[in-house]
């Protein structure tokens, strides 16, 4: 079909069923039911956002290609609120590829941005992968000088339980250790969350704001993934833990906040052994997540498993809302946002 015959369009209610149709394509692990429930969590329950930020090219009614942002509020360490967007699914057709509709609907975004949006905002991305960085980098985005490298907590005792007795990840369990109350929970606490995230956030680093409705959104889909921790000294929240359970040996934790690492180093070990996990994972990708990890009993993830694996590290990206942006617009004042040690990010920011 010639691309004058082509229509771009923004995302409305009455696009869904269609849209949901090309998803599929995308998201082949998911029944119907978890594609559509995923699509609302994602899109339409965002409690930042009131209109989904998501752009459709049809032939009649038929959704050829699909591009989404997710908006985030982040903090700026100079001059507080912070909107930011992270690409999102992004799909397609097979049949109209190469005709350019990728460029296209990323154009209808940033018109979409200059026409509406009213003050400064970034765009990340922590989900490129080998095929679209390379088409990302055509439309603007740079790389900063954080790749995304995982860093590994190894229990071989909770690996010799698990491999050769049987021992299988247990249900949360909380208990007293010698100083402090450790909470092991399918539940989220928002509250107690937020108010952990903001004592003990770093204020001299961009970050996500993690506030009540942040926490009730992120975890309100297949509740049962996750593991929560809090950690506490009589009513007062030191640390939590976010886990997601990837396979009986293996967790991903997705974030954290902490007052200090002996803290979090506390609150992992005792999560750990208790959920018997022989398996840890995280990204590090600033200088101090490496440092804080490390002294946490985290360690590289080794580059030539990685190559084994057949997985390649790849950066994270960067880009200013403006359609055409010039270097200077990579700066927030004095800092530079292509430079990784001025941004907080964790897993759970990655859509």
């Amino acid at each position: 079909m010639k691309k004058s015959e082509i229509s771009m369009v923004k995302y409305t209610p009455g696009n869904k069923e269609a849209a949901l149709e090309l998803l599929g394509l995308l998201w082949t692990h998911l029944s119907k039911e978890d594609q559509k429930q995923l699509f609302e969590w994602r899109y339409e329950q965002n409690p930042y956002s009131d209109n989904p930020h998501i752009y459709l090219a049809l032939t009649g009614k038929e959704v050829v290609a699909f591009r989404a942002f997710v908006m985030q509020p982040f903090v700026h360490p100079a001059t507080g609120r912070l909107l930011t967007f992270t690409p999102a699914d992004t799909i397609v057709h097979p049949t109209y590829r190469g005709q350019g509709l990728f460029k296209a609907l990323n154009g209808m975004f940033f018109k979409d941005m200059h026409n509406h949006l009213k003050q400064e905002a970034i765009i990340f991305n922590l989900s490129s992968n080998e095929e679209s960085t390379p088409a990302n980098i055509k439309e603007g985005w740079q790389t900063t000088n954080g790749i995304k490298r995982f860093a590994l907590n190894f229990s071989i005792r909770n690996y010799v339980m698990t491999k050769f007795f049987g021992q299988k990840t247990r249900e949360p369990e909380s208990g007293f250790s010698k100083t402090h109350f450790i909470e092991i929970t399918h539940s989220p606490q928002p509250a107690a969350m937020a108010l952990c995230a903001e004592r003990y956030r770093d204020p001299h680093k961009l970050s996500h704001v993690r506030d009540t409705r942040y926490f009730n959104w992120r975890y309100a889909l297949n509740k049962n993934n996750y593991l929560f921790t809090y950690l506490w000294q009589g009513e007062e929240i030191l640390s939590y833990l976010v886990m997601e359970k990837r396979y009986d040996a293996q967790y991903l934790l997705l974030e954290y906040a902490c007052r200090d690492g002996k803290v979090l180093k506390q609150a992992i070990n005792l999560t750990m052994k208790k959920q018997c996990i022989p398996f840890l994972r995280t990204w590090a990708l600033s200088d101090d997540d490496s440092s804080l990890l490390s002294r946490c009993g985290f360690i590289p993830a080794p580059v030539k498993l990685w190559k084994l694996l057949g997985k390649k590290r790849l950066a994270v990206l960067v880009r200013p809302i403006k359609e055409h942006p010039h270097p200077h617009d990579f700066f927030l004042g004095h800092i530079d946002t292509r430079d990784i040690n001025n941004w907080q990010f964790f897993i759970a920011d990655r859509h």
